[in-house]
């Protein structure tokens, strides 16, 4: 039995004048859907103006470590008091530690927390990292059981006072984090909330805290480890 085998011929390509010839002969209404859905793919979703999370260190540092923490996490307030206090002075100018904003759903008043950490971001970034302090030294005064019976602006207030202890006004901080619009519009710190959680998704975090030095998952790193340890982990790479 014999078979035979037909070569398949390439589809001629359009002509630019094919084109033109294609869309002359759509109705206007349809050349207007197809030319508004192309601006939609040009433009795409929001993008960030600078790279997610805030820096403590020099940036030419051969040594990055990126932290993913969550303000209502007990174990990242462990971890980002020692990596602040001693592990990061420990390294000179050696390491540059980033901080990324890992909200935990679970503890519905966490993306709240980090919302009032963006806003300060916005209003004077040099405090970011005093104000993290204060919300991890807080932490307890917005643990699940302190917070059930309040709502959404009553923690509003109370993150927005704390922020009073390194002179951020008050007023400030509820401009951005007041609910503006109808429906879903939220506040605005909104879009950097969404940044942050599709940035750490994207990485596949999912606890806090969460290590990454050098771009890589440092799985061997957690919240126990004692400034000895992180020189011992680290210095290898310096």
């Amino acid at each position: 039995m014999s078979m035979s085998f037909v070569t398949p011929t390439a589809a001629p390509l359009v002509s630019r004048s094919g084109f033109k010839y294609f869309f002359a002969r759509l109705p206007k209404s349809v050349v207007k859907s197809i030319g508004s859905r192309r601006l939609v793919m040009v433009s795409g979703p929001p993008l960030p103006k600078k790279k997610l999370g805030f820096s403590l260190g020099s940036s030419s540092a051969p040594v990055e470590l990126q932290v993913f923490l969550d303000y209502c996490c007990p174990f990242s307030r462990i971890a980002y008091l020692k990596l602040v206090d001693s592990i990061i002075p420990a390294f000179s100018n050696q390491l540059l530690f980033v901080f990324q904003n890992q909200i935990q759903p679970w503890h519905p008043q966490s993306a709240l927390m980090h919302e009032a950490s963006l806003a300060i971001g916005l209003i004077a970034k040099e405090k970011f990292f005093d104000y993290s302090r204060l919300l991890f030294e807080h932490q307890e005064e917005f643990f699940d059981q302190n917070c059930y019976n309040k709502s959404r602006r009553e923690i509003y207030r109370e993150l927005a006072n704390l922020a009073t202890k390194i002179n951020i006004p008050e007023d400030k901080m509820l401009n951005l984090l007041s609910i503006r619009g109808t429906g879903n519009d939220g506040n605005q710190v909104q879009t950097l909330m969404k940044f942050a959680i599709k940035y750490s998704r994207k990485l596949g975090v999912h606890v806090s805290p969460t290590y990454f030095v050098n771009g890589i998952e440092d799985t061997a790193a957690g919240s126990a480890w004692n400034k000895e340890e992180w020189l011992e982990r680290l210095q290898p790479l310096l």
